[in-house]
């Protein structure tokens, strides 16, 4: 369990969310382009 109550441990959080934004933007923006939500791109790849 994380203690959100240290800040090393906030800042931890703060830039592992902004992170995994970063790296999912390219794939977002090219699923969009397609007319797909990240929700469907999950299900095709857990069916294939």
């Amino acid at each position: 369990m994380l203690d959100l109550k240290d800040h090393s441990t906030q800042q931890q959080a703060i830039e592992a969310f902004f992170d995994y934004q970063t790296f999912t933007a390219r794939a977002d923006e090219k699923l969009e382009r397609r007319g797909f939500s990240r929700v469907q791109q999950r299900i095709f790849f857990y069916r294939s």
